[in-house]
């Protein structure tokens, strides 16, 4: 919830701080409920499912193994890198989903969160569309310096608003990418 709000270094600390400091506690659960949480819980579980597939086929030593294969397979790997993706895609969603005012509140549509056919595990394959478009274009921007570029909160924005570019660009010359971002658009609110 934390990373979603932009706080992803607070998103790494220890989980038992959340509930000692007023401050984050609020940051993390003010003017959220369970939808809020489920997006969270989907949009984590669809980055260690999209880790895990990654690092298998990287592993597989196939001939079609791209450099930008391995650089994600490396970010994702480094366990606080998580939550800085997390805060980045939730910034980016911000800027291509012209519903959502807040990317702390981002949640899934009530249709969605509710319907007896969307289960959690449908949900996060949902998701991982266009976070599998958005990773490329999050680690492309990291560079290689991507520690950094941690280190410096303004980068979530800046790195959003590549993304958000790229993805319109591409959103004009490919269908595919049209119907991701339609999909997205239909399946998030600010809840």
């Amino acid at each position: 919830m934390l990373a979603l709000a932009g706080k992803y270094k607070d998103a790494n600390r220890s989980k038992t701080y959340l509930f000692e400091s007023r401050s984050l506690y609020t940051d993390a659960f003010e003017h959220r409920g369970a939808r809020n949480l489920l997006f969270a819980c989907c949009l984590n579980t669809c980055l260690q499912v999209i880790k895990s597939e990654n690092k298998e086929f990287v592993e597989s030593g196939a001939s079609n193994v791209t450099d930008s294969d391995k650089k994600i397979r490396n970010v994702l790997a480094v366990i606080k890198f998580k939550y800085y993706i997390m805060a980045i895609i939730a910034e980016s969603l911000h800027q291509l989903v012209n519903t959502l005012l807040n990317p702390k509140r981002i949640s899934f549509m009530p249709v969605y969160a509710k319907a007896a056919d969307h289960n959690y595990s449908n949900l996060v394959s949902s998701l991982k569309p266009i976070v599998k478009l958005m990773l490329p274009i999050i680690v492309n921007e990291l560079g290689d310096d991507f520690y950094s570029k941690y280190n410096d909160s303004t980068t979530v924005v800046s790195i959003a608003n590549k993304v958000e570019t790229s993805l319109n660009s591409l959103r004009a010359i490919s269908p595919d990418v049209q119907a991701n971002l339609n999909g997205i658009a239909s399946l998030v609110c600010n809840g």
